[in-house]
């Protein structure tokens, strides 16, 4: 944290030259405190003092601080001690474009009216109104910051210093518009129209900023002395890169600049995309993971503004969590980048368990061995054992999340919805099938939650069940409405979410109800399948389970007892199982679908009530 503790300085911000090279150094925002007590709350090597000069009969030099977005940072804070109180006054986070997004963070109101002799904001652009807790959008320009109609301070916000975009000139690996798929075969007398190279310059202007091509400048590779075309990029667009397309991303003061070249797409979703490329520090092959720039479906500016900070947040978190993490069956990563939201991680050279002719057939059934599946199960216990140990909840555990081969193993991917234990997750997301049944009644993710995700996982990697969302895209609801109060207005009613989450609790308890009771893994997929959160078996105790499992002995000992004779008489487990739990039994913590959902007494292993500690 560094204090601002500068005197009132007579020269106006917008009369101050900003030099080319601050926009080449990633310069976002110059600040000019007004008042003493102001405070910038930022890692040190993303705040500078500069030297700006005003011209014109006299030249004036003046002091102001220069504050650069790294790529491990999504914003800054300022505070404000006042009375020997430093208070929070506000967040300011770095945008996917020019402008930057405020947050209040304190109790007050924020007032910023623009002070730009030179900008072109129309007056409803150039003041702000922002309530505690609300944020906007701001665009460059020179801003006043004030607090109960006193001036704080002055700063000015600096467009971006956008990347080089490099198009190869091979028309090869020019990526056609449309998806592959299977064509009848042209006749002798067709032609194949072949885009120029101007044409493909043009689509690509187009695709990158289709609401104002004039942005982008083409830049003739005879004045750059490459054999590429170079564009200069909105910094946005790294998700949209095409096949064989290079970035070259700028350094910012003491972070030098790389590049990345897209090699092969590998899968794309609502909010990222992933490929692999080319990386000029991290090695030929690694797996870059850019988050796609939050879109507003509305237009309220402050509906953008929170948006965005979420969007940054998310980045920020997942970043930091894989930072943490070290262990051969999760995707290690290498680093990232908060100016353009991506991640570079560990290329795997695995298919994830839901890819389709690879371990899933056309029936949506897993299609491998038992061997596969025991060391699926044994390596991704271990992967949850130390993303728990490390008081982390993943959040979203599915066979699309976990690659496997059998040379390289099990590995667990996509941290994108992971948080601390105990954190309430910023979000609703996931995949229906795999929220545990507490999330009914007390929304209630974390690491049980995981294990109920898992259990899910384990019933399709066994074959007892095809890929839920494969098979059940009728039964699909969103996670965000199973709590909501609204009622369809149809006739007759049509279930809600929560209706459908039970009808699919109610179908994973019938396929409980016919497992093999004389296989060992039987009793292991009821206990992570246990409906009560506080019965449920835990990651640690889990990989314990499977060691023991693997025991000849223990296993021979298991399969020797006949179904009745487990029903009468429980299976004795070694003494760490029967305490393993804590925290209440009571009925208040069991979700029952479902009447006949109820798993009997005499199918369910648990341990004893008297050995779980209050």
């Amino acid at each position: 944290m560094a204090t601002t503790d500068t005197d009132n300085l007579d020269i106006p911000l917008e009369k101050l030259h900003i030099e080319k090279h601050h926009h080449s150094e990633g310069v976002r925002a110059i600040i000019q405190p007004v008042q003493s007590g102001v405070l910038v709350d930022t890692p040190e090597d993303c705040l500078r003092v500069v030297t700006l000069y005003a011209y014109g009969t006299v030249v004036h030099a003046v002091r102001a601080f220069a504050i650069a977005q790294t790529p491990s940072e999504i914003k800054f804070s300022l505070r404000l001690r006042q009375d020997g109180d430093v208070r929070s006054l506000c967040d300011i986070y770095y945008y996917g474009s020019d402008g930057l997004v405020l947050r209040n963070t304190s109790h007050t109101l924020i007032h910023l009216d623009s002070t730009s002799s030179f900008d072109s904001l129309d007056e409803a652009a150039s003041q702000h109104r922002i309530e505690p807790e609300d944020a906007q959008v701001i665009a460059p320009a020179v801003w006043r910051l004030s607090v109960k109609g006193s001036p704080v301070l002055n700063f000015r916000i600096l467009p971006r210093f956008h990347p080089i975009l490099q198009l190869p000139e091979r028309p090869a690996l020019y990526p056609s518009a449309e998806p592959n798929k299977l064509k009848r075969a042209r006749s002798p007398s067709e032609e194949v129209e072949i885009p120029t190279f101007q044409e493909r310059v043009n689509r690509k202007v187009k695709a990158l900023h289709p609401e104002d091509e004039g942005v982008l400048l083409y830049i003739p590779s005879s004045q750059r002395g490459d054999s590429l075309t170079a564009l200069t990029s909105p910094s946005r667009h790294v998700h949209s890169l095409a096949e064989g397309d290079k970035l070259t991303l700028p350094g910012v003061w003491d972070h030098d600049g790389y590049s990345i070249t897209k090699r092969r797409h590998v899968a794309s979703a609502g909010l990222a995309e992933v490929y692999h490329a080319n990386h000029s520090e991290f090695g030929e092959c690694v797996v870059v993971k850019a988050l796609k720039p939050p879109i507003s479906d509305t237009k309220s500016p402050q509906e953008l503004a929170r948006r965005v900070t979420s969007h940054a947040d998310g980045w920020f978190r997942e970043y930091v969590i894989q930072k943490q993490l070290d262990h051969d069956s999760i995707v290690k990563i290498y680093g990232g980048d908060a100016r353009y939201m991506t991640l570079y991680l560990e290329y795997v050279p695995a298919n994830d368990l839901a890819k389709c002719g690879i371990w899933r057939n056309n029936e949506n059934n897993f299609t491998g061995t038992k061997d596969d599946a025991s060391q699926i199960w044994s390596e991704i216990a271990g992967a949850l054992e130390y993303v728990h140990g490390k008081g982390i909840d993943h959040n979203d555990i599915k066979p699309s999340n976990i690659l496997f081969s059998r040379e390289r193993g099990a590995v667990l991917c996509d941290f994108g919805l992971s948080c601390l234990t105990g954190a309430k997750p910023t979000t609703n997301g996931g995949t229906p099938y795999y929220i545990p049944p507490e999330y009914l009644t007390r929304t209630l993710r974390g690491q049980l939650a995981d294990i109920w995700a898992f259990g899910i996982t384990m019933l399709y990697v066994l074959g007892h069940i095809p890929l839920p969302e494969a098979k059940h895209k009728v039964l699909y609801w969103r996670i965000v409405e199973v709590h909501s109060r609204a009622r369809p207005l149809q006739q007759p009613r049509q279930p809600t979410a929560a209706d459908k989450m039970r009808s699919w609790i109610s179908e994973i308890e019938e396929t409980k109800r016919g497992l093999d009771m004389t296989d060992y893994s039987t009793f292991m997929l009821i206990d992570m399948l246990e409906q009560n959160p506080v019965r449920r078996v835990m990651a640690s105790e889990l990989r314990k389970r499977l060691m023991f499992e693997k025991m000849p002995s223990n296993r021979a000992h298991v399969k020797e007892r006949s179904h009745e004779e487990q029903g009468n008489d429980p299976v004795e487990l070694p003494s760490w199982r029967l305490s393993s739990h804590e925290g209440s039994t009571t009925e208040e913590n069991t979700v029952v679908a479902t009447s006949a959902a109820r798993v009997s007494e005499t199918d369910r292993v648990t341990a004893p009530t008297d050995s779980v500690r209050p």
